[in-house]
């Protein structure tokens, strides 16, 4: 749990709501009370990055999807397949 502080009042938040909250305009506060100003240029670079990494993840997950789709629709023709070979060596 991290704090911050809006218009005098400090509220204790999940480590990973602060940056939902400093873009709200909360601040935030060390462990002795005191404002800890931002890095506005890190936290805009970590959030491209992160951003970036996320859309980069959610491609990864479309086509792992899609393959998953291929490789099952195989499975089930070369299963359906097999049976076939089976009920003809059994005649």
């Amino acid at each position: 749990m991290i704090k911050v502080k809006r218009e005098n009042v400090i509220y204790s938040i999940p480590e990973e709501e602060k940056g939902d909250y400093l873009k709200k305009g909360y601040s935030l506060l060390d462990s002795n009370g005191k404002e800890i100003k931002p890095k506005k240029k890190d936290d805009n670079k970590e959030l491209e990055t992160l951003t970036k990494r996320v859309e980069e993840l959610t491609t990864e997950k479309t086509n792992l999807e899609s393959e998953k789709a291929d490789l099952t629709k195989r499975v089930e023709e070369l299963t359906k397949q097999i049976e076939k070979l089976s009920k003809k060596d059994k005649e």
